[in-house]
């Protein structure tokens, strides 16, 4: 995987994006922010993160409406989603819309490094798939 995981915070709340970045800081991660804006999608595109943590939060919610969009960018970002407590609904609304899991905030750098690290298992399971196709197709 080269450099290693690609990981985006998206929320407006710079912040706790800045704390979580600096939180996460290791060679095997390459972080970056972005805000949530009408420009979220093309930034995605561009930077093709792995993983994708969004932080909702009211009054605006748009990162809800970005799931779905989202997942038809790119079907393999993971997608985690960080609410407070008294939107949990919201989190199970955005698991029906493609996101892959939630966290309830705040969000602790360790529960991050838990779903970090079930990611990096399932890329590198997928590559290993991918490899044995290759393999096979070949023979």
């Amino acid at each position: 995987m080269g450099a290693g995981i690609k990981i985006c915070f998206s929320g407006n709340n710079e912040a706790l994006l800045a704390s979580l970045k600096n939180a996460l800081s290791e060679p095997h991660f390459s972080i970056f922010t972005l805000p949530l804006s009408k420009a979220i999608l093309k930034k995605i595109r561009e930077k093709t993160p792995h993983v994708l943590f969004l932080d909702l939060n009211p009054p605006k919610m748009i990162g809800l409406q970005l799931i779905k969009r989202i997942k038809a960018l790119e079907e393999n970002i993971v997608v985690i989603l960080m609410v407070p407590y008294e939107l949990k609904k919201k989190a199970m609304e955005g698991i029906i819309l493609g996101a892959d899991n939630y966290l309830i905030k705040p969000v602790e750098p360790e529960e991050i490094k838990i779903i970090l690290g079930r990611v990096m298992r399932n890329i590198a399971l997928r590559e290993e798939i991918k490899n044995t196709m290759h393999k096979s197709s070949r023979i």
